[in-house]
């Protein structure tokens, strides 16, 4: 559990500064102490699935990108990240890529005879 304290505690610091957020600006956000993000950066203790779900909103990314590696796959991967990205596009992004997706889905694969 200590390992895993400290991989979750990484990525969390890690979203922290890759939005440039000091553990104050965070800790106000979070309506907690920076002392309790310092002991979670830290490995120091665990945290609630509940305050993990509320970083991850907080600095908006999928919660998954505040967890470690795991066993989980691929495609699994693939999928919460799409659905993700496609969450965040705007209405005419999401019919543009359904319009490409459909094309895309519709031409043969590579090696195979087209219609022709």
């Amino acid at each position: 559990m200590d390992q895993l304290q400290k991989a979750i505690g990484e990525k969390v610091k890690q979203a922290r500064k890759e939005r440039r957020w000091t553990q104050e600006m965070l800790a106000e956000k979070a309506d907690t102490t920076p002392q309790y993000i310092s002991r979670i950066e830290r490995g120091k203790t665990g945290l609630s699935l509940e305050f993990l779900y509320k970083l991850a909103g907080i600095m908006e990314c999928p919660v998954y990108a505040l967890l470690p590696a795991s066993g989980q796959s691929r495609r699994s991967f693939f999928s919460q990240e799409l659905e993700y990205q496609l969450m965040n596009c705007s209405p005419w992004k999401k019919q543009h890529i359904l319009n490409y997706v459909t094309w895309f889905l519709q031409q043969p694969d590579p090696g195979q005879p087209g219609e022709g």
